[in-house]
């Protein structure tokens, strides 16, 4: 008798389960947004290849380590045209504005 029981709970919880993960996804369905692609024209990057350093005798290449100089025109440019890239995209997003008034109340 107490395996019936036992058997009985299980399958509840189990129909319980399975009830609120299918009303889960219909109230997914409804709360997704869609929006169309918004093109993004990244920065041309340049790569140094002359840049190899050796770790135990293990050549490790970094074309990038112009970027390190925060300081240096070449890569106060790249910042600059980065973040044209970046504040295009975001400021093209349609729902943001909703959602900053969201979060501001």
């Amino acid at each position: 008798m107490n395996k019936v029981i036992q058997l009985a709970v299980l399958a509840l919880l189990l129909t319980g389960c399975n009830q609120l993960s299918d009303a889960n996804k219909s109230n997914a369905k409804k709360s997704s947004l869609s929006f169309e692609n918004i093109p993004v024209n990244y920065p041309n990057t340049q790569k140094d290849t002359s840049v190899v350093d050796d770790y135990h005798g293990k050549s490790v290449a970094d074309p990038y380590r112009w970027l390190e100089d925060d300081n240096a025109e070449t890569t106060k440019n790249w910042v600059v045209e980065q973040n044209k890239a970046t504040f295009g995209y975001l400021d093209n997003i349609p729902y943001r504005d909703a959602i900053e008034e969201r979060l501001e109340k």
